[in-house]
């Protein structure tokens, strides 16, 4: 059993290696997603049984993954929605096995909290390898640096690894190492994104836990004197200001100005156009990734065909039907949370932050088609769900 579960472990670990230390597309990453899919496969087989616990999980998954087989039938670009579909299902196909996986043992918060803390220190290594030391110029000036998506990772696992530490009591100091690395990789990438990714979980967690009225006021005023202090930090440290400040008074003055930042300013052109396109086709939409197509069609010498924002994302490509069927996931993950009778404990915490997180990123993020955000989505939910059904097993 132990060997089992030492290779159940293994797969695990290897799932989320793929995910956070390779770049998603190379052929190294779609190797390793060959090989999680393979072995994993043998291993469930190896097992004769398929877990049920995480059923209301796949059903809503299932009711997704179906809408965007029919979407193809009214899509604009049958080419385009299905190489979506293909994105899809695979996503899907090794989150389900992922899932399969947390199933089979009691732990598994544990395990892919580790996973979370240590494979971006591991990434950091590798880009060291790639691009020498004028990473520390910045990440977001450098070809093909995946600065978001480092940045992203090194803050949830600088968020993953307060949880740890508070979960073991203090009793893995080194763990401090790891944050102090995580910390740096953010710094360096000059990802805005990956400030929220760390600021958000650490926030939510903060706030949620606690049982007294009176203490969770204390801590909104300690939180706010907080944020107050950082925000000061940001724009007058010159080191914080060249790496994070830039970037946010750029973004504040493209918003009050109209000027100062190309990227919101693509952004919201794809948000405008995206708008135009929902209110031609409000209810169905124009089909799996086929605003990719639209966009194409519209900006042709542009490399970016992705509205970079969720709710923009689905609303042309599925509609409203197809967008509150996708949210009624999140929905079906706070029902969970609700159920919970004890809300206050930190376990409970942090996938709760995790859900509320993901729905502000949105904002920024086409996660719908991101293996990363789905697998976030997931074991949050499946998270919650464990929690509930341990209570039910404790009150009997």
């Amino acid at each position: 059993m132990k060997q089992k579960n030492f290779f159940g472990d293994m797969l695990i670990a290897l799932y989320f290696f793929n995910m956070i230390v390779l770049d998603n597309g190379t052929m190294l990453s779609k190797i390793g997603k060959i090989i999680f899919v393979v072995l994993t496969c043998a291993y469930i087989l190896n097992s004769k049984k398929l877990s049920l616990k995480y059923r209301e999980y796949y059903f809503w998954e299932m009711l997704i993954i179906l809408y965007s087989v029919l979407s193809i039938n009214w899509s604009y670009s049958h080419e385009t929605a299905f190489d979506g579909l293909k994105t899809v299902l695979l996503n899907y196909l090794c989150i389900f096995l992922l899932t399969q996986l947390l199933a089979k043992r009691d732990d598994w918060f544990l395990v892919i909290s580790k996973c979370i803390i240590i494979f971006p220190n591991l990434l950091f290594i590798r880009l060291l390898f790639q691009y020498g030391f004028s990473i520390f110029t910045g990440m977001r000036y450098l070809n093909n640096a995946s600065y978001n998506k480092a940045g992203m990772f090194a803050g949830l696992g600088m968020a993953f690894g307060i949880y740890f530490y508070a979960k073991t009591k203090g009793s893995s100091k080194k763990i401090i190492y790891t944050i102090i690395i995580n910390s740096v990789l953010l710094l360096i990438s000059l990802s805005r994104k990956a400030v929220l990714f760390f600021s958000i979980p650490i926030i939510i967690v903060y706030l949620l836990t606690g049982k007294k009225i009176m203490r969770k006021f204390v801590r909104i005023i300690i939180l706010i004197i907080a944020l107050v202090l950082v925000g000061f930090m940001i724009m007058k440290i010159p080191l914080l200001y060249n790496y994070i400040g830039r970037g946010l008074e750029r973004i504040l003055n493209y918003q009050i100005e109209g000027r100062g930042d190309s990227s919101a300013a693509g952004r919201n052109t794809r948000i405008q156009f995206g708008i135009k396109k929902f209110y031609e086709r409000p209810w169905l939409g124009w089909g799996l990734s086929n605003y990719n197509y639209l966009f194409k069609s519209y900006e042709e010498n542009t490399n970016m065909v992705i509205a970079d924002n969720n709710y923009i994302d689905l609303l042309v490509n599925f509609g409203i039907i197809g967008t509150c069927l996708y949210y009624l996931l999140y929905i079906y993950g706070f029902k969970e949370w609700l159920n919970i009778k004890n809300k206050n404990i930190l376990d409970v915490a942090l996938p709760v932050s995790i859900l509320i997180m993901l729905l502000v990123i949105d904002y920024g993020v086409s996660s719908y088609l991101y293996l990363h955000s789905q697998t976030l989505l997931a074991i949050s939910i499946c998270w919650l769900k464990k929690i509930e059904l341990e209570e039910k097993v404790d009150s009997v």
